[in-house]
């Protein structure tokens, strides 16, 4: 007799969520639940690298973050990585 065999699904009400600073500038590891927004992972991001939120962009395979996005909305799985990049002024360059 066949048995059903059921996709192993992750139920874990938490996430370890990993932030790296372009160029290897720094990184944070966080643990939060799946429905927090990510407004909290970046704000505390920004204060204990010491960034200003307001100049920092956060990524996440090559889409941008809102704030307002949890883990679960984005599928993240642990060990994910949100790249955070710092804000880029002007766009001219004198040769």
């Amino acid at each position: 007799m066949e048995q059903d065999i059921k996709p192993e699904i992750n139920t874990s009400s938490h996430v370890t969520i990993k932030v790296q600073m372009q160029n290897d500038l720094g990184e944070v590891i966080f643990r939060v639940k799946r429905n927090v927004m990510l407004r909290e992972v970046m704000d505390s991001f920004c204060l204990k690298m010491g960034y200003d939120f307001g100049t920092i962009r956060f990524t996440f395979d090559g889409a941008r973050i809102t704030p307002h996005q949890t883990p679960h909305q984005l599928g993240f799985e642990d060990g994910d990585e949100i790249d955070a990049w710092g804000e880029i002024t002007g766009g001219f360059v004198a040769t």
